[in-house]
C-alpha cells in the first residue's frame, strides 16, 4: 500500500490513487483533487455531486452509475 499527500494530509492509497479508506477524506482534499483536474473551485453544485456518491458509496461499497447520479441526486 502506498501514502500520498492530498490537501496537507498522508493517505493510504491503492495501486490506482484511490484511498483505501473512506475515513480519511476531506474536503481539502477534494478542493485539491479538483483544482488538480482544471476545476478552480466547487461550487454548491459540486458538493452536491460529490456528497451523494460519497454516501452511496459508503452505504453499497460502489459507486453509483451515471444514470442513477442524474435520476438521484438531485
Amino acid at each position: 500500500m502506498a501514502t500520498q499527500t492530498i490537501g496537507g494530509q498522508a493517505v493510504d492509497v491503492d495501486d490506482e490513487g484511490f484511498l483505501t479508506d473512506p475515513a480519511q477524506w476531506t474536503r481539502a482534499m477534494g478542493e485539491e483533487i479538483a483544482r488538480e483536474n482544471g476545476i478552480s473551485e466547487l461550487t454548491a453544485r459540486h458538493w452536491q455531486v460529490v456528497d451523494f456518491m460519497r454516501e452511496r458509496y459508503l452505504a453499497d461499497g460502489a459507486a453509483p452509475s451515471i444514470r442513477t447520479l442524474g435520476k438521484a441526486s438531485g
